[in-house]
C-alpha cells in the first residue's frame, strides 16, 4: 500500500459501534475532523488475514466512484483498520427490513448498484467483488447506494486464461451461499458473470420488498431448506431460485431470470444490465400508475 494511505491509529476516535461480524467490527468515528466509518479487523489466521487485508486495501485505494464507498486510508498497527466514508442509513438489507420501499427506490438502487459494479468490471485489470449482497450495499445520507466490503474482491485474468497459483481462491466457494453462483459449487473460476448472479438475487430482494411491502430473505419460502449449504446445493444441482412474486412486472422478472441463468455465458454483463434497467426505468416513469 502506498504511504499516502497510511494513517496513524492515534488520529482515530471511535464514537459508536455500528456492527460486528466474524472477522471485523465497524464503528462510527472521527478522523481529521470528518465523520467516518472505522472497520477494525479481527485476526483469526494472522498471516492469511494480513495478506487478505493488504489485497482489500490495494483495491480500495485504486478504485473511486460515486457508487463505491470512499476510502480514506488505513492503519497497520497497533490494529488493522480501514477508514472509509460513513453511510448513516446503514446497509440496504437493514433498510429494507425496517422500511417499505417503492418502485422509485427499486430503480434508483438497481441502477446505482449496477453502476458501481460496472466500474469494478471495467477496471484494468478487471475486479470481481465476490461477496455481493444487500448487506454489502450501503446507503449514504441521500440514500445513494455505495458498494462496500472488498475483503473477497480480486483481480481476474483475461477471459480464457487460468488464474495464477496465488489466485486459486477464484475457484473456491466464498461469500454468502444465498447469493453465490452455481458454478462456484463445482469449483469453476469466478468471473464477472458470477457477480451478475448475485445482482439478480439482490434485484429479487428489492422487487419482492416493493410488492410484498416487507422484506423476505431469499429462499425463505422453501420449508425444505434449513441450512445455508442446502441453498447452494439446490441452486447448483437442481436449478432452484427464489420464487418470483406473481405480481412482479414481466420486465423485472425477465431481468432476474437472465441474471441468475444457470450458465454464466447466458447472463448479461453488468454494462448490458445497466442499459436494460435504465430502459425499464424510463418505461416505468411514463406509466407509473400501471405499476
Amino acid at each position: 500500500m502506498d504511504n499516502e494511505w497510511l494513517l496513524s491509529y492515534s488520529d482515530l476516535q471511535r464514537v459508536a459501534k455500528l456492527g460486528s461480524g466474524v472477522s471485523s467490527t465497524v464503528y462510527k468515528g472521527t478522523w481529521s475532523s470528518k465523520e467516518v466509518a472505522i472497520k477494525i479487523l479481527r485476526l483469526i489466521s494472522p498471516a492469511k488475514d494480513l495478506n487478505d487485508f493488504k489485497k482489500e486495501l490495494f483495491i480500495m485505494s485504486q478504485v473511486s466512484d460515486t457508487n463505491i464507498v470512499h476510502f480514506y486510508g488505513a492503519t497497520l498497527e497497533p490494529k488493522l483498520c480501514i477508514v472509509m466514508e460513513l453511510c448513516p442509513n446503514g446497509s440496504l438489507y437493514h433498510y429494507m427490513v425496517a422500511n417499505e420501499i417503492t418502485w422509485d427506490n427499486f430503480f434508483k438502487w438497481s441502477c446505482e448498484m449496477c453502476s458501481g459494479i460496472n466500474v469494478l468490471h471495467r477496471w484494468k485489470p478487471t475486479i470481481v467483488h465476490r461477496d455481493l449482497k444487500s448487506l454489502n450495499l450501503l446507503l449514504n445520507k441521500d440514500l445513494t447506494i455505495k458498494v462496500c466490503d472488498f475483503g473477497l474482491s480480486r483481480y481476474v485474468p483475461p477471459e480464457g486464461e487460468k488464474p495464477q497459483e496465488c489466485d486459486q481462491t477464484l475457484q473456491k466457494l466464498r461469500g454468502t451461499y444465498a447469493y453465490t453462483a452455481p458454478e462456484m459449487y463445482h469449483s469453476k473460476i469466478y468471473t464477472t458473470k458470477s457477480d451478475v448472479f448475485s445482482i439478480g438475487i439482490i434485484i429479487w430482494e428489492m422487487s419482492s420488498c416493493v410488492i410484498n411491502r416487507q422484506f423476505r430473505k431469499p429462499y425463505s419460502e422453501y420449508s425444505d431448506i434449513k441450512h445455508d449449504y442446502q441453498i447452494i446445493y439446490q441452486v447448483a444441482e437442481q436449478g432452484r431460485r427464489p420464487t418470483i412474486p406473481v405480481d412482479c412486472p414481466k420486465s423485472v422478472a425477465a431481468v432476474m431470470q437472465q441474471c441468475w441463468a444457470q450458465e454464466p455465458a447466458d447472463r448479461p454483463s453488468v454494462e448490458e444490465l445497466l442499459v436494460h434497467m435504465n430502459e425499464i426505468k424510463k418505461r416505468y416513469k411514463k406509466k407509473k400508475s400501471r405499476w
